[in-house]
């Protein structure tokens, strides 16, 4: 892995609207954290590494030789990439209703332990904010007018996934009903993940989320599988989750790694909604008992 080229983020200023969200994003969300200004440290690299098809490549022989499954190995790897363009530039739309300005040349990202992307950073502070916000009018900052040209400006920047959803087509073979469904899964999920970190309402959320992927689709044809809400009623109410228009492959490990792992998600498309709705209801009266 190349060596990123460090962006020294004292030089950001610590005051900037997208540094504000970057750090309440990264004090949310336990997973993964969003930076401007490129960190030091080991595991950096510019997103443009994906690009390379001998680097996707490698990648993806590493995972289908481990896990034994080329089908597996391709998902895993795409939904990386995915992940690379969507928290980048869907997370601070979805969460703060701010859009990263930064090129796709200047994002970087950071692999975690199974190659899943755990953290992001830009090295431009320049955001798009709407007209209203709190921010709007300081340094660095461009104005939108309404949520639509939100929602056109954030496409405008998912549309840097197409040529890593090309590579990834190249070396592993997975089919564009797949890669461009990757997509759409990732940007409702997305959507839902910060509504509920940010303790919002969650249909609202996904109206958000359907109004990205519909501009996409417009724009992008072969985004033909999409996701679709599954609520569920528990003792405590009511909660918005979704149900993934494609399979994330997971089961195809084929054994758990750990006493009580579920190799099916609870958003797999695959299973019924009968077995979705026992364990997402068993899921939520746990947690309200602890």
């Amino acid at each position: 892995m190349r060596a990123v080229e460090h962006i020294d983020a004292s030089r950001i200023s610590a005051g900037s609207p997208l540094a504000e969200t970057a750090a309440r994003i990264t004090e949310l969300d336990k997973y993964r954290s969003f930076h401007v200004g490129i960190p030091e440290g080991e595991g950096w690299m510019r997103s443009t590494q994906l690009t390379d098809v001998g680097f996707a490549s490698a990648w993806f022989q590493r995972v289908a030789e481990k896990i034994g499954d080329r089908r597996f190995a391709g998902a895993a790897v795409s939904r990386s990439y995915v992940s690379s363009v969507v928290l980048t530039w869907g997370f601070p739309v979805f969460a703060e209703a701010r859009l990263p300005l930064c090129s796709f040349q200047g994002a970087a990202l950071r692999l975690g332990d199974r190659n899943r992307v755990v953290a992001v950073a830009v090295e431009d502070e320049r955001v798009a904010v709407l007209d209203g916000d709190p921010a709007a009018g300081r340094p660095g900052t461009v104005i939108l007018k309404s949520r639509d040209e939100l929602w056109d400006s954030l496409v405008e920047k998912l549309l840097a996934v197409g040529p890593l959803l090309e590579v990834v087509h190249q070396v592993s073979g997975l089919g564009w009903p797949a890669l461009w469904g990757e997509v759409a899964d990732q940007i409702a999920s997305s959507a839902l993940w910060l509504a509920q970190l940010y303790e919002r309402d969650r249909w609202a959320a996904w109206q958000d989320g359907m109004n990205v992927i519909d501009r996409l689709a417009a724009r992008e044809p072969r985004l033909k599988v999409r996701p679709r809400p599954f609520p569920v009623r528990w003792s405590g109410g009511e909660e918005l989750h979704m149900v993934r228009g494609t399979c994330c492959l997971h089961y195809r490990k084929g054994k758990a790694t750990h006493s009580g792992e579920e190799l099916y998600c609870v958003s797999c498309p695959i299973r019924s909604d009968d077995w979705r709705a026992e364990r997402l209801r068993a899921q939520l009266e746990g947690e309200a008992s602890r």
